[in-house]
């Protein structure tokens, strides 16, 4: 087989091949089996004026300040 043969016939073969990498799915999103979401009305009784109101309502939600330190 000459060389102009062999590198027609590898043409072929990976060109007829089916496209693996195209056929991949994504994988599954994780799930948390203790996600909740919370609506406006669970905030209602806090009569929140801001996000940041609501957010210190949420329980496990924790916002932490810059903390500025040397050394």
């Amino acid at each position: 087989m000459t060389p102009f043969a062999r590198r027609l016939a590898l043409t072929v073969a990976l060109l007829s091949a089916p496209p693996f990498a195209l056929a991949q799915e994504a994988p599954p999103a994780p799930t948390v089996a203790s996600a909740r979401t919370y609506t406006p009305e669970d905030f209602t009784r806090y009569a929140p004026r801001n996000a940041l109101d609501m957010l210190e309502q949420v329980p496990g939600f924790v916002i932490r300040e810059a903390v500025q330190e040397r050394g």
